[in-house]
């Protein structure tokens, strides 16, 4: 296998570096560890699009890790979407909003004690 400089992180670098893999001169081990490190910055369904195709192309063995790097990821990904889709208010300057089921409750920052 030939060496290939870098692509820069980008969608396009995705698709030029799957090519590559399918096509033989590249290694899907190394694309996949880019996609699940974030070097290459993907919208979620292009990113579930390439980590899908390239692990068909993987042997199981060695990827392991990988795969529980990934799962991590996107359980962080799918907890940082719940908590932006959560309705919310700022508290005024000078206070912390500490929230529950029943919406937030505010002290002061002095006194940081969740209701």
């Amino acid at each position: 296998m030939e060496a290939h400089p870098p692509l820069p992180g980008s969608p396009a670098t995705a698709a030029a570096r799957l090519a590559l893999v399918e096509s033989g001169d590249a290694a899907a081990l190394d694309l996949y560890r880019d996609l699940v490190s974030g070097r290459i910055p993907l919208a979620r369904e292009s990113y579930f699009f390439y980590s899908g195709r390239v692990k068909e192309l993987l042997a199981v063995t060695g990827v392991e890790r990988l795969r529980g790097q990934e799962h991590r990821g996107v359980a962080l990904t799918e907890a940082a979407e719940a908590f932006l889709g959560t309705p919310r208010r700022i508290p005024a300057p000078g206070f912390v909003a500490f929230w529950n089921r029943e919406g937030p409750s505010c002290s002061r920052k002095t006194r940081c004690t969740p209701a």
